[in-house]
């Protein structure tokens, strides 16, 4: 009997560990993290004329930050698309940098998994009143379409910079189809959703701190030192509009003057 039970206990663990082998063979598949970054900011949100829409133009369209207890309109630039409109321009650049990971699993159901992590440095990071990103007031730093001189030089006087980690997990229709544009994805599945739709997002979280001048608008004197923070984790697709109107449950946008 005792061998018996052995005999049984020794057959599940093996079995048991030949499915975990089976599965870590073809369970996780990296992919370089350049391939997320440039993926932003190639979404034409459409005007409705047959044009794209420009948030905060020159700069292409990436996710931005607002909280409900003030009008705060917080834009930290993980993707380095001032950089990219800088180069466009034979201007001198910024210099924000990126590293990170992509991860991307088969489901069952053939579709994909992905797990995206990306931090980010010196990223250009402003803030604006009225919830309004482009339009509002600059209470802190500076909008990309200001930063450049007409002799291709930077005028970054009134620019503040941040670091920031982002961590997105969303599903692909398959292994290997591109990675998304987040703006672009969003809009498919919440703003212009089409039937048979299989992707979503699971999740999204956003977390950064950014150091620049205070703007007079910001009730201080002009080029007070100032600190942005920023803390957003959204719900999955299933839970957008659910008791939370934007999927973001947790939302904070954190602006004050140092030492204050």
């Amino acid at each position: 009997m005792r061998m018996t039970r052995l005999a049984t206990v020794a057959a599940i663990l093996a079995g048991t560990a030949m499915l975990m082998a089976a599965r870590s063979g073809n369970s996780a598949n990296q992919r370089d993290i350049s391939e997320f970054v440039d993926a932003q900011g190639t979404f034409c949100w459409p005007d409705g004329s047959g044009g794209c829409v420009q948030f905060v133009s020159p700069i292409e369209n990436f996710l931005g930050w607002l909280a409900p207890d003030n009008d705060f309109a917080a834009s930290v630039d993980y993707a380095g698309l001032a950089d990219r409109y800088l180069e466009d321009q034979d201007a001198e650049t910024i210099g924000t940098t990126f590293r990170g990971s992509v991860t991307e699993r088969p489901l069952a159901d053939g579709r994909a998994e992905i797990h995206i992590r990306l931090h980010t440095n010196d990223a250009l990071s402003w803030v604006a009143d009225g919830n309004d990103f482009g339009g509002g007031n600059l209470l802190m730093g500076a909008r990309g379409g200001d930063l450049l001189n007409p002799d291709g030089t930077l005028n970054l006087d009134d620019a503040a910079f941040g670091d920031s980690t982002l961590h997105a997990v969303i599903v692909n229709a398959k292994v290997g189809d591109p990675l998304p544009d987040l703006m672009g994805l969003i809009f498919d599945l919440f703003v212009n959703p089409q039937p048979g739709e299989v992707r979503e997002i699971r999740k999204i979280s956003f977390h950064a701190s950014a150091s620049g001048p205070l703007r007079a608008a910001f009730g201080v004197e002009e080029g007070t030192p100032g600190r942005l923070t920023v803390g957003q984790t959204n719900v999955d697709s299933e839970g957008m509009g659910k008791g939370v109107e934007d999927g973001f449950p947790a939302e904070l946008v954190k602006l004050r003057a140092v030492g204050n």
